[in-house]
């Protein structure tokens, strides 16, 4: 602690110079890193030809041969052309260098776009005597070329630089961002996104359900031919490795979004369930009217996304009365700002979902205090909003009947406004129920295969029991771990997620760190934490059923498509429902504040280090 406080007493320009150091000191390893072994290489080895055999042909695949005789090799770049209009994979089997200089048996594999003429692996190490073969035979190979030439991997320099920014910035400012936590959530967010920002591919499928979530964005723009292509591609998950196939496929798309096509497409972003994506539609449609490129406004599409929850966090935090640092810690969960960072509304239900909670907090904590019609408002808007996209989470509205009648100034105002919130429940729940009940023929989600709303529920109906075992099975036994295991602190969708390990125990100890060290605790009666928690249990039903009637085929003994991402909004108000006076320590809260927010950094540190930097960035 006491160099903690000598670093915060420095004076502001030698924070800076530290900081500015610390950058500079990051740039020059990361580039002597990449480019060590290049730079001892002679000019006729930083970037050559390859000669390879003739090409083999076998049913259904084609293999082509050439040695290296153990020289050092970058990137191995394959310029090809095809007349099929099929996407394929070429595999790179031999010899290359291990950690100590000898050669082992190794396989690399690169997925290749059919429009495309360029593919590559990424190598940083000798081979010997390679093999190349692709996954079809209609592929001409026009060159095979080592690129050993000197770069700047701005990939690794993002993802060390802005941790490397982050911890020193939080420890030299360390009064400012522990006195208004709210700031350091929007601080969290902003760096953390940044990362997923820069270091996820920008036009490729990396969250579930891209093709989906981009789709209806797209619906308000121009289609282009770009949209076209990408969108049939977003479905398989696949990761450009060099940055010459990156640069091609991002001038392939540049080039073909000035080809309009037709488009059939006839979603409409006004309907309730599609509203949250027109913050993302609306600033692609403004970045293509002012003449900026095809993937710059797909970026930036990104960039509103983690921005929008970036500030909702920060309003949650900030208007939280109490837990103010386990509503932080859940706001930045990895999850969370990985899906905030892409195409997807489901940040935008959890971060509203949080805020909505937390207004309900703030009239519920201060029960003398007279509630405003502006809280109301809030409340029921933000609420709204977050419900539109999942209809499920708006049982958060009934929280506002908790409210002690002493809010209101008359007996009479407080019937009212129940009145109002159970209106506009109703409302809410009749918006996705009557339609159900009523249709006779609804289908459920094609993703999931044989799917059908109205099968399921006739065999419901025909089956209770056997219905009810699947239920409990495959929904109620599995609540703990969607509500605290490793997937909903850190599922990365299609990269990989959190395991049993050392990140998600830090996880695990900053949150229950967090909220052993309140001092500020709510006062709930026994009967409104009951009532309460059964609420959540409903919400958790709902989703279970949800999925149960639209996504699991008819038939199926377990119940497919819940996502541990659907049990976040939870997480706070389930805990706030446990809070006691009883629970104590004697660990001083800007000390737990500093260990709490550490380990969360070091534990999402670790998760995007291994499951995205070391497979794909390096």
């Amino acid at each position: 602690m006491k160099l903690l406080n000598w670093l915060e007493n420095l004076k502001l320009y030698k924070k800076i110079i530290i900081i500015l150091f610390s950058l500079l000191m990051v740039a020059f390893l990361n580039y002597f890193y990449y480019n060590y072994q290049t730079l001892k290489l002679p000019e006729n080895e930083k970037f050559y030809e390859v000669s390879y055999n003739q090409e083999k042909e076998e049913e259904d695949t084609m293999t082509v041969s050439f040695d290296l005789e153990n020289k050092y090799a970058k990137y191995i770049i394959i310029e090809y052309q095809t007349t099929s209009e099929n996407d394929f994979t070429v595999s790179l089997t031999g010899n290359s260098s291990n950690t100590y200089g000898d050669l082992e048996d190794t396989k690399y594999t690169d997925y290749c776009y059919s429009f495309l003429h360029k593919c590559g692996f990424y190598l940083h190490k000798k081979i010997g005597a390679e093999e190349l073969t692709f996954s079809q035979k209609n592929v001409e190979i026009l060159s095979i070329t080592v690129d050993n030439t000197s770069s700047f991997n701005w990939v690794s320099f993002t993802f060390w630089g802005v941790w490397v920014t982050l911890i020193l910035v939080l420890f030299l400012f360390k009064s400012v961002w522990f006195k208004k936590l709210h700031l350091l959530a929007f601080l969290l967010c902003i760096s953390i996104g940044t990362v997923f920002l820069v270091c996820c591919h920008n036009i490729t499928s990396t969250t579930f359900d891209d093709e989906t979530h981009f789709n209806r964005v797209n619906t308000f723009i121009t289609h282009s031919k770009s949209d076209s292509e990408l969108e049939s591609r977003l479905v398989i998950f696949n990761y450009l490795r060099t940055p010459q196939e990156k640069k091609e496929y991002q001038e392939y798309l540049n080039q073909k979004s000035t080809e309009v096509i037709e488009d059939n497409t006839n979603t409409n972003l006004f309907r309730l369930c599609n509203i949250n994506y027109l913050p993302m539609a609306i600033t692609v449609k403004v970045a293509n009217t002012i003449g900026l490129s095809y993937t710059t406004s797909f970026f930036l599409g990104r960039v509103v996304n983690l921005l929008i929850y970036s500030i909702v966090i920060m309003f949650t935090v900030k208007i939280m009365p109490c837990y103010k640092l386990l509503t932080l810690l859940i706001g930045i969960l990895p999850q969370s700002i990985f899906l905030a960072s892409n195409y997807s509304y489901d940040p935008t239900v959890t971060a509203f979902s949080l805020l909505a909670f937390s207004v309900f907090a703030k009239e519920y904590h201060y029960k003398d205090k007279k509630i405003e019609m502006k809280s109301v408002i809030i409340f029921v808007l933000v609420c709204l909003y977050a419900s539109f996209p999942k209809m499920i989470y708006s049982l958060f509205i009934l929280l506002m009947l908790f409210l002690p009648k002493e809010k209101f100034e008359t007996k009479k105002k407080c019937y009212i406004f129940r009145t109002f919130i159970c209106f506009i429940f109703l409302l809410c729940v009749s918006s996705f129920l009557l339609p159900t009940v009523t249709s006779s023929d609804i289908a459920g989600d094609p993703r999931g295969g044989a799917t059908s709303v109205s099968g399921q529920l006739e065999l419901m109906i025909k089956n209770p029991l056997a219905f009810v075992k699947v239920f409990i099975k495959s929904g109620i036994l599995t609540i703990a771990e969607n509500l605290v295991g490793p997937s909903t602190f850190g599922l990365l969708c299609h990269y990989g997620g959190m395991l049993i390990d050392t990140g998600y125990y830090l996880v695990l100890i900053a949150l229950v760190l967090a909220f052993i060290s309140e001092k500020d605790f709510p006062e709930i009666k026994f009967k409104n934490r009951i009532i309460m928690l059964m609420i959540y249990f409903c919400i958790i039903c709902f989703i279970y059923l949800s999925m149960y009637l639209s996504f699991t085929p008819v038939g199926a003994n377990v119940i497919k498509g819940v996502q541990p991402r659907y049990f976040i909004p939870l997480l706070l108000p389930i805990i706030y429902c446990f809070s006691s006076k009883n629970v104590k320590n004697t660990i001083s809260y800007e000390n737990s504040m500093i260990v709490s927010t550490t380990f969360f950094i070091v534990a999402t540190f670790i998760l995007i280090y291994f499951t995205i930097i070391i497979p794909y960035c390096l």
